[in-house]
């Protein structure tokens, strides 16, 4: 039986690959929409203190509260959700939104 050499380059070149970021990218999206799909739900149930000492209760957004980027570094690509407004952040600090997705 031969000896296996693996090609390092070649496995850099699949993992940057424009093919490897569509797959993550698209794994990210289905990850992001729910994420966004619960924040709705929590936010919704939410009053949060204004600057004026007033309250209000998020109805409608004018950012998603998650979003998605990939980025390829040197050796391979990264895809990732992230918190894309104040109350994305909120809704990740109060619920873990994000935490409870990657598990």
């Amino acid at each position: 039986m031969g000896r296996f050499v693996m090609d390092k380059a070649g496995i850099e070149e699949i993992c940057k690959s424009p093919e490897m970021q569509a797959a993550l990218k698209s794994e990210a999206d289905r990850i992001c929409s729910i994420a966004n799909m619960i924040a709705k739900t929590h936010l919704s149930k939410t009053k949060i203190k204004g600057r004026n000492g007033g309250t209000f209760a998020p109805k409608q957004f004018n950012r998603q509260p998650y979003a998605v980027h990939v980025d390829v570094l040197d050796h391979t690509a990264v895809g990732a959700v992230h918190t894309n407004s104040e109350l994305g952040r909120y809704d990740n600090a109060k619920h873990e939104t994000l935490q409870a997705l990657s598990h």
